[in-house]
């Protein structure tokens, strides 16, 4: 599926889609991409204006790459949500980005890298929005 030339700001794919290959416009404000266990083919024209992205059961996606490009190009995301992630060798900048989105909802295991120092108001700030 190829949207890249439409002015589309946002995707609600169907769960458990066939969709193996999506392409997005840069347009895009609002993602959901749920049950999508076939979709292995993703592509966005800017991560820049995207404000509300879930992401689950779509196994294919990076998220923590997907979330690192959000903060690289400064994304205002006002709610994410994650579910049943599994990041190894996280950076500390990407779970620092996380901690100013408002509206946050992630499960799963985050595992830092073994450079990376969490500092105790880093620590208290993540337990107290997520939890242990």
């Amino acid at each position: 599926m190829d949207l890249t030339a439409t002015s589309t700001t946002g995707v609600t794919l169907p769960n458990n889609s066939n969709i193996k290959s999506i392409k997005l416009p840069g347009t895009i404000r609002d993602l959901k991409l749920v049950g999508q266990q076939k979709l292995s083919t993703f592509e966005i024209g800017s991560y820049s204006n995207l404000r509300t992205v879930e992401i689950n059961d779509t196994p294919y996606i990076d998220t923590m790459q997907f979330v690192n490009k959000c903060r690289e190009v400064g994304s205002n995301i006002n709610s994410l949500t994650l579910l049943n992630i599994n990041w190894v060798d996280a950076d500390l900048n990407v779970l620092n980005y996380i901690l100013n989105i408002p509206n946050t909802s992630i499960t799963g295991i985050i595992q830092l890298k073994s450079t990376e120092t969490l500092d105790f108001n880093t620590k208290y700030e993540l337990l107290k929005k997520f939890g242990n």
